[in-house]
Parts: C-alpha cells; sequence; structure tokens
C-alpha cells in the first residue's frame, strides 16, 4: 500500500493532520509500517496518543514502534509505547538490542525490563574491516560492548553479566574480540563477577 496523509501527518509531528485523517488509522505502506512507526521515527510523541490503536502492530521485517523509538534514541516516545515491550523482530533483536547496539542509553534505561533475552537467529553484517558475526544467543550487553558503549555497559551488566551466546562467548569475549580500534584495550570490556539481578518489572 502507499504512503498515506496519515502517515506523512505523523512523520512530520503535525497533529492537525493526524486527526484530520484518522479515518486512515491500522493502513501500513508497502514495508508494513504504520502511521504510528512514521510518528516514533522522527521522534514526535505528541502524536503517540492519536495513533494508539496501532500499537502492537509489525512491519514485514517484524519491527515495532518501540523498536524504531528504541535504535533511533527516541527515549520521549518510549514510556507511551511499552505494551510493546517484551516483542522480537525477525532477526529476533529486541527494543533493548537494539538501543544497546546503538549507545542509546537513555532508551536502555527504560528498556531494562527486557534484559536477559537472548537472540534465537544468527546475525551478520560486514564493517570496514570485516564480516562479523553475532550468534544465537547474544545479548544486548553484548552488543553493547562489542559496540563499546561503557554507559549501557554499566547499565546492563547487573541483569546479563555472565549470560552466554550459542558458542559460549560471554560480553567480556566480545568487547574484547570487536573490530574497532578504540576496543584494544576496550574500556567497556565487563567486569563480569558477582550474581546475575533480575531485570526489573514493567
Amino acid at each position: 500500500m502507499s504512503i498515506t496523509g496519515l502517515m506523512r501527518a505523523a512523520g512530520r509531528g503535525d497533529l492537525e493532520g493526524v486527526k484530520r485523517n484518522l479515518n486512515q488509522i491500522g493502513k501500513q505502506d508497502e514495508d508494513g509500517k504504520t502511521a504510528l512507526m512514521w510518528a516514533v521515527r522522527g521522534g514526535h510523541a505528541n502524536c503517540i496518543p492519536l495513533l494508539e490503536k496501532e500499537i502492537g502492530i509489525q512491519e514485514n521485517d517484524g519491527w515495532t514502534a518501540l523498536m524504531y523509538a528504541a535504535r533511533d534514541g527516541h527515549a520521549n516516545c518510549i514510556p507511551l509505547l511499552m505494551n510493546e515491550v517484551g516483542k522480537q523482530k525477525g532477526d529476533s533483536w529486541t527494543a533493548l538490542m537494539l538501543a544497546a547496539s546503538n549507545g542509546n542509553t537513555d532508551s536502555v534505561r527504560l528498556l531494562l525490563s527486557e534484559a536477559g533475552k537472548q537472540t534465537t537467529e544468527e546475525w551478520k553484517f560486514t564493517s570496514a574491516h570485516n564480516r562479523v558475526t553475532f550468534h544465537p544467543g547474544t545479548t544486548a550487553l553484548m552488543l553493547a560492548a562489542y559496540f563499546n558503549y561503557p554507559e549501557v555497559v554499566e547499565l546492563l551488566l547487573p541483569c546479563e553479566q555472565g549470560m552466554k551466546d550459542s558458542k559460549g562467548h560471554t560480553a567480556k569475549w566480545h568487547a574484547k574480540n570487536s573490530s574497532k580500534e578504540q576496543l584494544h584495550p576496550s574500556p567497556s570490556a565487563p567486569r563480569e563477577r558477582g550474581h546475575r539481578a533480575n531485570p526489573p518489572a514493567t
């Protein structure tokens, strides 16, 4: 389906335009994105209450509005989307993993209830130097350690320390084996000790 007037208005944060086009609520573009997702990608939290009927919808690859907010660092949107907590997209990543892998500390803080979840799929990407694989069992802490986000590591360490992926790798291993230059030695290599805490309840 093509982009609707509601999606365009939501993407601009145009409240009046959203109100005028509410008859288009629930429609999805060719990628499966809703007007709510368009609003959230622009950080327009003011539009979310008008579009709340779209909360919970996932686009073609399984992304939710919460996942876009987490990835893009729109922490202002997250409290309004908490009904989507716990969902995983097609490659089994959560909103917390997306926030952690992008160093969005404020978003991570709001999504700690997802801590402890692990991927079930392998995920690969190509960096400037080599091909990187995250095996099933990857956690948000492992991603934060790999991408060198010390503040995020500190937030996640109490909940995910000692967890291992399907190859037996911990967050500390991911930090030490990152291809990122600044990670030798890594300031965010977790000092994993003590007992893992339970994530906060939603």
